[in-house]
């Protein structure tokens, strides 16, 4: 009882914390425009720009609260279909690119790769939580590379390998529970809720696959799945 409590009242803060950031944002940028009208079309841009991404970030915290209400509740529903690992990388990269940032993202997936039987929208969502994760915890930049291979009879692995700040063991423990964050100096500045690697994790098992994460502090890590192929 009072571990579910303790997990209730984690909860809670995360998710008011985490909502109320968005929210803040998107009502102050809207009574700035309701009280004047900006003084040049780069700045009402940008403002609708910054209410643009709040909004997302918004939705996306809703729909990761949802998807743990489904978890818990073994109520998660896959539409499993064969599906192109190579174009599933190919579009979860894009959006996270970009030229003018510190971080290179390199694709290393074989043409020729065996598709896999997953859901699509899952493994996308996947896909984009690891990379992301990849770009947030390498605040200095650098390379984050993202590979495929039929490593065993009947499945395919991937790989997305940073050089970031790395996880201790200790710390890894934490990762693939519910709000399960590494709370330091170095991560208290990057946003999250820390459920996308719980949410990660169970939608990779619920399509019949592992997850993995091989981090040394300060060095980087590298989160590894694999999933099985399409019959």
């Amino acid at each position: 009882e009072q571990a579910l409590a303790e997990r209730r009242d984690t909860f809670i803060a995360t998710a008011s914390h985490e909502l109320r950031t968005p929210m803040s944002s998107i009502v102050g940028l809207s009574e700035m425009l309701m009280d004047r009208e900006p003084e040049s079309r780069e700045e009402r841009q940008r403002w609708y720009g910054m209410i643009h991404r709040e909004s997302t970030r918004l939705t996306e915290i809703v729909s990761d609260m949802l998807d743990v209400t489904r978890i818990q509740a073994g109520t998660l529903q896959l539409e499993i279909a064969e599906v192109s690992l190579k174009e599933a990388v190919e579009s979860a990269v894009a959006p996270l690119q970009n030229p003018e940032g510190p971080h290179r993202l390199i694709v290393e997936v074989p043409d020729d790769l065996p598709d896999v039987a997953a859901d699509q929208m899952k493994l996308t969502q996947v896909l984009v939580n690891l990379v992301g994760n990849a770009i947030k915890y390498s605040p200095q930049g650098g390379e984050i590379m993202v590979r495929a291979a039929a490593s065993q009879p009947g499945s395919v692995s991937v790989e997305i390998q940073d050089h970031g700040i790395g996880i201790s063991q200790k710390d890894q423990r934490l990762l693939f529970q519910p709000f399960g964050r590494v709370r330091n100096a170095t991560t208290a500045k990057i946003r999250g809720t820390g459920l996308g690697l719980y949410i990660t994790k169970n939608f990779i098992e619920a399509m019949g696959g592992t997850l993995s994460i091989d981090s040394v502090p300060e060095e980087g890590s590298t989160f590894s799945f694999n999933l099985p192929l399409a019959a």
